[in-house]
């Protein structure tokens, strides 16, 4: 997933672009989240270091405070190098600082035509989603929610169960769980050797095996979960830890 930072100083021009990115996400089904959307740096600085992977932030340049948005998109930069960064100001005339300080911004926005700002962090947005996919070389698993359309690292999975609604899937990832319409059949035709059928409600990914209970045929996994192993499958999990 990922994440989006908002820093802008004027409280109605933040809401406007907090606005046009949630509908954008909503409207788009991308699997993106707005983590912080505010005008203090000390909020941003401390967000961002609790971070899990790639983020892009829009940022203000005149930010009327200590350190304007090139300052802290020189400092985002040097720490996050591949984040993507986009400015969005009033002053167009400031577009040149963001190549003297070797920012590589993905765009530089003008306030001035709401309009024509809206399109461009619509389609800003969208870019930076792709390219993140696109730089993440793990295996994905994409699947479709009622509220957006997800990207799922392999590695991130930990276990697939039927949920209780009909015809859904849930998946238990490290941070999150995501329940789409499906069937263990069908997922299992999309994902690696590490994923086995363990049961006929769970998929496990072998990788996140801790313990088997052969006795009271359970697995324990490494995220504090367990889930069920039958008879007829246990035999070849064992085997496939060897």
């Amino acid at each position: 997933m990922l994440k989006v930072i908002i820093v802008e100083d004027n409280e109605k021009q933040r809401k406007s672009i907090t606005e046009i990115i949630e509908n954008t996400i909503i409207r788009e089904k991308l699997d993106a989240k707005i983590i912080v959307s505010t005008s203090k740096i000390n909020e941003v600085t401390a967000c961002i270091k609790e971070i899990e992977g790639n983020f892009i932030a829009f940022l203000d340049i005149d930010l009327k405070q200590n350190i304007n948005g090139i300052k802290l998109g020189q400092y985002i930069r040097e720490k996050w190098p591949n984040c993507f960064l986009v400015f969005i100001t009033s002053h167009s005339e400031m577009s040149y600082l963001t190549f003297e300080y070797k920012l590589e911004a993905l765009d530089f926005i003008i306030k001035d035509n709401v309009a024509q700002m809206r399109g461009r962090i619509e389609a800003v947005l969208m870019k930076a989603v792709e390219r993140s996919v696109a730089k993440n070389h793990k295996q994905i698993l994409s699947v479709e929610t009622d509220e957006a359309m997800i990207n799922i690292p392999f590695e991130e999975i930990v276990f697939f169960e039927t949920a209780t609604a009909s015809h859904k899937i849930r998946i238990h990832a490290k941070d999150r769980q995501i329940e789409f319409y499906g069937t263990l059949s069908a997922v299992l035709e999309k994902l690696d050797s590490n994923f086995l059928r363990c049961h006929k409600s769970f998929v496990v990914n072998k990788s996140h095996i801790k313990e088997i209970d052969k006795i009271n045929r359970r697995i324990f996994l490494d995220n504090g979960e367990e889930c069920f192993v039958s008879f007829r499958y246990l035999r070849e999990v064992i085997k496939s830890l060897v």
